[in-house]
């Protein structure tokens, strides 16, 4: 009974021995099977990535990302170590492309001095408009002799009182006295005429300057008397006249102020003969008829554009 017992024992321990035996291998075989499905996965991204090559993408940072490396502007590639998929040795260069531009410094434009006038432009010549008078009379024996100092006047046009040459158009008056045998007591020897004229200055655009001039000048005599004229004194005369002079001008805040002196030489006179002797300069000395030079102090006031 023991050893029925005792097989039946032993034979249950070898059919359960031979139950664990066959189990084992197909267990383990279980658990280090491979996943076959993600290393697909993987091999078809791995011959992927290998066929394309590596991907640029333009980085925000100022260089060019491809996977595994960034080049930066210099031309440098660094290692990206968030990436695995590309080779560590693999260095992409990219030559830096720098554009220049070159912009003109700005240059102010030149500022003009309120006291300095340039001559280029018509605003900046000066234009000038003057009236005034003063007193004036001959320097010829005859006349000077017949006349007294009598007054005169001007209107005048100047273009160019703030330029070193100018030029001057004037109307012209004078009125003196004058006394000889067969005329009223109260007689007037008036004339009126037009004058043009060349000026220098010789401080042009200063606040006053010199200046000198030269021009021709035409002047209508008329002797003005109450009763009938008996005398040697023809009643009108139209004589030729250069006037030369020296003055000073001065323009303040559009004021023009004009002071000068001045000579004037005559010609074709044939108002009175000589009285005889030298008679003074004049232009023919054969001509019989007395001379009619003249001189003159005046002052004028005006405005300037």
């Amino acid at each position: 009974m023991t050893r029925l017992v005792f097989s039946a024992t032993f034979a249950a321990g070898l059919a359960f021995a031979s139950t664990a035996v066959a189990q084992s291998p197909a267990t383990s075989g279980d658990q280090q099977q491979p996943d076959t499905s993600n290393s697909d996965t993987n091999t078809n991204n791995s011959d992927t990535s290998n066929q394309a090559g590596p991907t640029e993408t333009n980085s925000n940072s100022g260089g060019i990302t491809r996977e595994g490396n960034v080049i930066d502007r210099t031309g440098q590639s660094t290692t990206d170590p968030a990436s695995s998929t590309a080779p560590a040795n693999e260095q992409v260069g990219a030559e830096a492309q720098t554009t220049v531009v070159t912009t003109p410094a700005y240059t102010p434009a030149a500022q003009t001095n309120a006291e300095e006038y340039p001559y280029s432009t018509s605003d900046a010549m000066g234009i000038g408009i003057t009236a005034g008078g003063g007193a004036g009379g001959f320097t010829n024996d005859t006349l000077r002799g017949a006349t007294n100092v009598g007054g005169e006047w001007d209107v005048r046009l100047t273009l160019g009182t703030r330029t070193p040459f100018a030029a001057e158009v004037s109307y012209i008056g004078s009125a003196q006295s004058i006394d000889a045998l067969g005329l009223d007591q109260d007689a007037m020897l008036v004339g009126n005429g037009a004058q043009g004229a060349l000026r220098l200055n010789a401080l042009p655009g200063e606040a006053v300057t010199p200046f000198v001039y030269a021009g021709a000048a035409w002047r209508h005599y008329n002797v003005r008397h109450s009763g009938p004229n008996v005398s040697d004194v023809a009643n009108s005369d139209d004589v030729l006249e250069v006037p030369v002079g020296i003055g000073v001008a001065g323009h303040v805040n559009g004021l023009l102020v004009d002071l000068r002196g001045e000579f004037r030489a005559s010609a074709f006179e044939n108002l009175t003969e000589r009285s005889g002797g030298d008679d003074g300069f004049v232009f023919d000395a054969a001509d019989p008829n007395a001379g009619m030079n003249r001189w003159g102090v005046n002052a004028s006031v005006g405005y300037e554009f």
